[in-house]
């Protein structure tokens, strides 16, 4: 597991929102920025978190994993995409929580990439999203409206 943490994302649910528990410190290196303790919805146009939301309930109620193309404003370090995978994990009696990894890529029709600002909060836009099937099948595609 020491290998892996410094690219592990581990987010748990508290109430409403989904925070990163862990962030880890190759992600913090590539992207500038550490996430731990943050809301990832947060960073999700308002309009769209509600349904944003339920897809991430979703990967963990199913169960099943998930592997969304997200476009950032800002250009952080490859140019302004990455590819998230969230898993579910089994947690007994505590909140609902995922893991998974980022890897940045280059995004489509990428001309001049935004600065990052530390002070700025840059929202995400979504790409594409996949349902992973680990064993159970996947949910229902209506999970995946509101992109």
């Amino acid at each position: 597991m020491r290998t892996l943490a410094p690219y592990v994302r581990y987010l748990e649910w508290q109430g409403p929102d989904l925070v990163h528990r862990l962030w880890g410190s190759a992600l913090t290196e590539s992207a500038g920025v550490d996430l731990t303790g943050q809301d990832m919805l947060a960073y999700v146009a308002p309009e769209r978190r509600d349904s944003r939301r339920n897809l991430f309930q979703g990967v963990g109620d199913h169960p099943c994993g998930c592997v969304m193309v997200v476009r950032t404003d800002s250009d952080l370090q490859f140019g302004q995409a990455f590819e998230m995978t969230f898993l579910p994990v089994s947690v007994g009696d505590g909140p609902p929580r995922l893991i998974g990894t980022l890897q940045w890529c280059k995004a489509r029709d990428v001309l001049d990439p935004l600065s990052y600002h530390p002070q700025k909060q840059h929202l995400l836009a979504v790409e594409n999203t996949a349902f992973i099937d680990v064993g159970a099948g996947t949910p229902d595609k209506s999970l995946l409206a509101g992109q």
